[in-house]
């Protein structure tokens, strides 16, 4: 297949340090590309990935105006350019201006949703769920917005081989995430001040609230065992994931996916967390991390996370969260919505199919079955 990957403009793809949707973006690329197909990647700023095909919008990413909505539409605009010379089977769109060209486009259109799916957001799904097919990065997110139309669940996945695995872990904890309150780097630093852990924070701060929080909840609580990393390249965050005794991830919200889950497991490094959003599909208990329902309930689990064997959670990466399994599945999703049999849109979910997901979830974590 001719296949249009879309990259948003606000990083580089790969990007250098934060990005989780350019780092699924880039794996896609590789990957589809390795499976035989051609694909066209229409990003911003440099890039370095096996895309048969390349169209660069902005000559560098535009980080330094993240969200910034003239930026966004002109590079929407570039993008339908390059679309109409391409002339692609199908589009996988991972940008807000594609939900709205969607609809004028000749070709199928598959979009990912990758944050929470509520307020104006998730209406702006729902009202354009007719004119491309919607994606969910988990079960947890499709459940919590019924009145979308959903074509597929795909789980995000990261290049396991490419994270370092290291057998014999260092006494220390840590955090990797962005500096704000819905992380819960100050309940890391609690739990971690709790169990006498130390604990290595690595961490994104862009904007005023971001460095209201690190000034007001995080700063004062940092010491000799609890440090502030910044925000790490890749091989620098590998490091510091492969060689943690665990990553601390008390996050405070639903969150839909959690990449970071996925690459502390890759590493052989098992996950702290709470059974919230995806955490219960990415994780399982007991053998790849210790989930909770409190961040305070982490403190004990700390000692006996110790007993979990790395080799497992990084086979556990290998066999669930790897990026063959992403690219394979997107693979079928784009065969489907390329075949004029399978036009008509999926319905919205029904109280019956929801209680079903509910009762396949709570399978899976009772029986260790693949996410």
């Amino acid at each position: 297949m001719k296949i249009a990957l879309v990259a948003p403009p606000w990083y580089r793809v790969p990007p250098r340090a934060y990005g989780g949707i350019e780092s699924l973006v880039a794996g896609l690329a590789d990957g589809l590309v390795a499976r035989g197909h051609h694909v066209l990647l229409v990003h911003a700023g440099p890039s370095s990935t096996l895309a048969t095909s390349t169209r660069r919008t902005f000559v560098e990413a535009a980080e330094s105006v993240v969200g910034d909505e003239p930026t966004s539409l002109l590079h929407g605009r570039y993008v339908e350019e390059a679309l109409v010379e391409f002339e692609p089977d199908v589009v996988h769109d991972h940008t807000l201006p594609g939900l709205l060209e969607a609809r004028h486009r000749p070709w199928p259109t598959v979009i990912t949703a990758h944050g929470s799916i509520e307020g104006a957001y998730g209406e702006l799904l729902a009202r354009c769920a007719s004119d491309a097919r919607m994606v969910a990065i988990s079960r947890s997110q499709r459940t919590t917005a019924p009145h979308v139309r959903w074509h597929a669940v795909v789980h995000n996945g990261v290049p396991v081989a490419a994270y370092p695995f290291a057998r014999t872990k260092e006494d220390k904890l840590v955090f990797v995430g962005r500096m704000h309150p819905d992380k819960g780097v100050a309940q890391a630093i609690e739990v971690a001040e709790r169990s006498g852990a130390p604990l290595v924070i690595v961490a994104r701060m862009l904007g005023e609230a971001e460095e209201t929080y690190f000034r007001e909840a995080v700063r004062p609580r940092l010491s000799s065992t609890i440090e502030y990393a910044g925000e790490l390249a890749f091989a620098d965050k590998a490091a510091e994931l492969s060689t943690a005794r665990a990553l601390l991830f008390p996050l405070q919200w639903d969150e839909p996916y959690g990449l970071v889950v996925a690459e502390a497991q890759a590493c052989g490094t098992p996950v702290l967390s709470l059974r919230r959003g995806a955490i219960p599909e990415l994780v399982r208990d007991g053998v790849t991390g210790l989930l909770a329902d409190h961040h305070l309930d982490l403190v004990p689990a700390v000692e006996r996370v110790a007993s979990l064997s790395p080799e497992t959670v990084r086979a556990f990466a290998l066999e669930h969260l790897d990026i063959s399994r992403t690219v394979k599945r997107y693979e079928s999703v784009f065969t489907e919505v390329c075949d004029p049999a399978s036009r008509r849109l999926p319905q919205p979910l029904t109280l019956v199919d929801l209680r079903e997901q509910e009762r396949e979830a709570d399978r899976i974590t009772t029986t260790g079955g693949a996410p």
